[in-house]
C-alpha cells in the first residue's frame, strides 16, 4: 500500500473511533477502537519513510486517540478495562484472552468482538426481565415509597395553634428595580445499595457495579426507564442499574428490608 494511502487509513481510523466515542452505551467498543488506532499511528510514525509533515500528522492523530482513551478510562469499570486490554494486547502465543464462562467479561472461545457486545446486551436484557417479573415495573423502591406515602397520609394532623393578631406593617420604600432570585441548586440524592449488582447478578457493560452497603449518587431516576436508574461513583464510572437494588440513604433508617 502506498504511503499516502496508509497515512489516510490510519487517520481515518482515529476519526471513526472518535465518532464511536460519542454514541451512548458504546464506551467499551470505542475504548478498543481508540486504543488500537493510537497504537497503530504511533507504530507507523516510527517508520523512517515518512516526511516530517506526515510523521507530525500521524503523531497528532495518535495524541487525539490517546486523549479519547483517557476520557473513556474514567467511564469504564475495572473489569471492563481488563477485558478491553486483553482484547487489544494479544497473549504471548498470539491469541486473544478467552473464557468458557458465558457470563464473563472476556471473549468466549471462537467469539468475535461483535458477538461479545451482543452477548453482554442479552445478559442485561435478561436481568431486566427477571427484575420486572419479580417486582413489577416500579420495583422494590417504588413499592417502598408508595407504602411510606400511604403511612404518612394515615397520620393524624397536628392541631393548629390560633394565629396571633397581625400588626399593620410600616410602609417600606420601593426599590427602583426588582431582581429575580437565582434558582436554588438541585440537591444531590445519595443512594445506598441493599443488594449487590455485578456480573454474578447479571450486570453487563454499561452498568454501574456495586456491592451491598455501597453509597453512590443518583444521576437520573428517569433514564433509561423501565425500572432502571442511572448513577455514578464520585462523579465517574457512571452507569445504569436496577432501581430495586438501592434506596435513598435516609430511608435505610426504616425497618423495611428489601431483596433484589
Amino acid at each position: 500500500m502506498a504511503s499516502k494511502e496508509r497515512l489516510k487509513d490510519a487517520t481515518q481510523a482515529v476519526t471513526a473511533a472518535l465518532k464511536a466515542e460519542k454514541k451512548k452505551g458504546n464506551e467499551f467498543q470505542a475504548f478498543i477502537q481508540l486504543q488500537k488506532a493510537s497504537d497503530h499511528c504511533k507504530k507507523l510514525a516510527d517508520e523512517p519513510s515518512w516526511t516530517d509533515k506526515q510523521r507530525k500528522n500521524l503523531l497528532k492523530s495518535a495524541q487525539k486517540a490517546a486523549e479519547g482513551v483517557q476520557r473513556l478510562t474514567a467511564k469504564l469499570t475495572p473489569d471492563e478495562l481488563d477485558a478491553a486490554m486483553s482484547m487489544i494486547n494479544p497473549a504471548t502465543d498470539g491469541t486473544v484472552a478467552i473464557t468458557d464462562d458465558p457470563n464473563g467479561v472476556e471473549l468466549m472461545a471462537g467469539g468475535t468482538e461483535e458477538q461479545y457486545v451482543a452477548r453482554q446486551q442479552r445478559l442485561k436484557d435478561e436481568a431486566k426481565a427477571r427484575m420486572e417479573a419479580k417486582f413489577g415495573a416500579t420495583g422494590v423502591s417504588g413499592q417502598y415509597l408508595a407504602d411510606a406515602e400511604s403511612a404518612a397520609a394515615q397520620q393524624p394532623a397536628a392541631p393548629q395553634q390560633p394565629a396571633a393578631p397581625q400588626q399593620p406593617a410600616a410602609p417600606q420604600p420601593q426599590p427602583a428595580a426588582v431582581h429575580a432570585a437565582a434558582p436554588a441548586a438541585a440537591a444531590t440524592v445519595m443512594l445506598r445499595a441493599h443488594t449487590p449488582w455485578n456480573e454474578s447478578q447479571g450486570a453487563a457493560v454499561g452498568d454501574l457495579f456495586f456491592d451491598a452497603g455501597d453509597e453512590f449518587e443518583l444521576v437520573s431516576d428517569q433514564e433509561p426507564g423501565h425500572g432502571w436508574w442511572t448513577g455514578t461513583h464520585d462523579g465517574f464510572a457512571q452507569g445504569i442499574f436496577p432501581a430495586n437494588c438501592a434506596l435513598p440513604s435516609v430511608d435505610l433508617r426504616s425497618s423495611y428490608v428489601a431483596h433484589c
